[in-house]
């Protein structure tokens, strides 16, 4: 009995000395993991001590090891809806150095023949050099961030449906794009991103209907971009650049997207400049203001093919007039976040007029075809004032109105509907 009763003592006693034990470990690794997160937060305040309101903005204090990147553009044509998809991945090497994948591209593609932009899908794989990175490292700033100037080299692979030659066949193109990038990009806000550059190279042909070609190109990626990151933004040091207690009552402003494109192929040049103008007039200290907006994308071609001489005019003016009403603008001015500015959420109604006009010279042939379309237009968008001279706006609409289309007879007369997509980050004046 006694024995059985030694037994039992030496049991508990171990289990209390097994548990003591396992608790003074969970203490110490607990003391460890504070002193740790302890040190990486003392860290991360005193850098971002050191950051400017906007390179905090552009996430310069976080250690972005990897990015996935989404971009999405539409462009109503009249006859036709132009636009890209794209999905991308980055990921971080070494310091300076990472690896750009495009997953997925669809969109539209020149080709060489004249003014024939037609869809098709991409994919394409990029080593990529920020060659600023040891000044970022000596300024003791993070340096894996995937932000800022960069040199690349990559390949991809590229398929063109639908090519109509000269004998009216429809046959699929395939090439296999060598390419050197200069270019920049930036994060922002954690969500958004900014990619532009210079872009040029040799499209190899993969099918035996057209030739390889050298290509020069600018390119403009803004869109989503998503990550883990370890810290929240502090409002009060992102209100110089958002900011917070502006009143502004009048913007004049032109978007940055998409405003210049020049392509080269053997035989062939291609490009547009879409140059544009928008002024918004708030109306007093009410949420609603007036918004008026003009562009236009002018669009030359010239190309010879073998003994076939052919260039291409084509001129895409817009213009929009609308009334907009900031629906949640109170909303963020009690919670600190805007003015009372033009810095909100809108809903928008007003007229829209869109054309396009072309005339196509193919040797001794001339070709027009002109589309006119006037409509009203509903739509909704998100517009923010960044830093003194910087915006960004997204916005979606529906119209509804009557089309004119003329190629070469009567002029045709119909009533339609378009979605109107729209993506800027541009210059305020």
């Amino acid at each position: 009995m006694k024995n059985n009763k030694r037994r039992t003592m030496k049991l508990y006693t171990s289990m209390v000395l097994l548990s003591l034990a396992a608790l003074f470990i969970s203490m110490a690794g607990n003391a460890q993991t504070d002193s740790l997160n302890y040190s990486a937060e003392t860290r991360h305040d005193s850098l971002v001590a050191y950051l400017t309101p906007m390179e905090y903005a552009f996430m310069m204090h976080e250690e972005t090891n990897w990015l996935l990147k989404g971009t999405f553009s539409a462009s109503p044509d009249l006859g036709r809806v132009a636009g890209s998809l794209k999905l991308s991945l980055e990921k971080n090497l070494i310091k300076g150095f990472s690896l750009n994948a495009v997953l997925f591209n669809a969109a539209t593609y020149s080709t060489g023949e004249c003014l024939a932009d037609n869809s098709g899908i991409e994919f394409s794989l990029e080593s990529r050099w920020y060659y600023k990175n040891q000044k970022e490292l000596r300024k003791n700033k993070p340096t894996a961030n995937l932000s800022g100037s960069y040199i690349a080299l990559g390949i991809g692979y590229r398929k063109v449906a639908g090519v109509l030659d000269y004998e009216f066949n429809t046959s699929d193109l395939e090439f296999m794009p060598l390419f050197a990038k200069w270019g920049f990009q930036r994060r922002f806000l954690k969500r958004g991103f900014l990619d532009v550059g210079l872009m040029a190279g040799w499209n190899k042909s993969l099918s035996g209907s057209t030739e390889s070609s050298l290509f020069f190109n600018t390119y403009v990626d803004a869109g989503l971009a998503f990550t883990k990151d370890r810290y929240k933004l502090d409002l009060d040091k992102l209100c110089p650049v958002m900011r917070c207690h502006a009143e502004d009552r009048f913007l004049l402003k032109t978007n940055l997207v998409n405003i210049i494109n020049l392509s080269y192929f053997n035989g062939s040049l291609i490009g547009f400049i879409a140059p544009n103008i928008e002024a918004e007039f708030k109306l007093g200290k009410s949420p609603f203001s007036i918004n008026t907006k003009l562009s236009s994308k002018f669009q030359y071609s010239k190309s010879i093919q073998s003994d076939v001489k052919e260039n291409t005019n084509r001129i895409e003016p817009q213009m929009t007039i609308d009334g907009r009403y900031y629906y949640n603008l109170r909303r963020r001015m009690l919670m600190g976040k805007s003015g009372n500015g033009l810095s909100a959420n809108y809903i928008s109604l007003g007229v829209m007029y869109r054309g396009i006009y072309m005339n196509r010279n193919y040797d001794i042939s001339n070709y027009k075809h002109d589309i006119s379309f006037v409509g009203i237009k509903l739509g909704y968008g998100i517009q923010r004032m960044i830093s003194d001279h910087l915006y960004l706006n997204i916005n979606l609409g529906i119209a509804y109105g009557i089309q004119h289309s003329y190629r070469g007879g009567p002029v045709m007369k119909e009533q339609r509907g378009i979605i109107d997509f729209g993506f800027g980050i541009g210059y305020r004046f």
